[in-house]
């Protein structure tokens, strides 16, 4: 994504070469956030959200795993 950045300033898309940075960073941010969230969430709840949503489907639809119907 980076030389899609350096290719639109080259070019004089200096727009394009700014929404390619913002969609970088916002995933940057989100990427961030996301981490934080599931350490916060491990250390107040003792597992991941992952584990929590396979227990909560453990305890819907018993021990098996989900399927495709």
């Amino acid at each position: 994504m980076e030389n899609a950045i350096l290719e639109s300033l080259k070019q004089g898309k200096a727009e394009e070469a700014v929404s390619t940075m913002r969609m970088l960073c916002e995933r940057i941010i989100l990427k961030h956030a996301c981490r934080v969230v599931h350490k916060k969430f491990k250390e107040s709840f003792g597992y991941t959200p992952s584990e929590y949503l396979s227990k909560e489907w453990q305890k819907a639809h018993g021990n098996g795993l989900p399927r495709a119907h």
